[in-house]
């Protein structure tokens, strides 16, 4: 997966990725991770709060958050591998 690809040549670097699923089952979200051998926390929004407090809309969103809390952007949709170097690069810790 090209997000746990960029996530293994930055963590040590200070930056973290968390995602977040959307009203599945712990099961379902386990087997996803499993499958796609996620190395990153997954949170599991069972009640849709994260989604309707960000206003998510559509799936994926990604929001890029810089080290003081800030929203930087928000992207909706799938990413190229290149972009997501590109935007870790924008919010990296100095």
């Amino acid at each position: 997966m090209k997000l746990t690809k960029q996530y293994q040549e930055v963590k040590d670097q200070g930056l973290q990725i968390l995602a977040v699923n959307i009203g599945e089952s712990d099961f379902v979200v386990q087997k996803y991770i499993d499958r796609k051998g996620l190395t990153f926390p997954v949170l599991i929004d069972d009640n849709k709060s994260v989604m309707e407090t960000y206003y998510i809309n559509p799936l994926p969103t990604t929001i890029l958050i810089n080290p003081e809390g800030k929203i930087e952007k928000i992207i909706t949709g799938e990413m190229s591998e290149e972009s997501i170097k590109r935007y870790m690069k924008q919010i990296m810790p100095i």
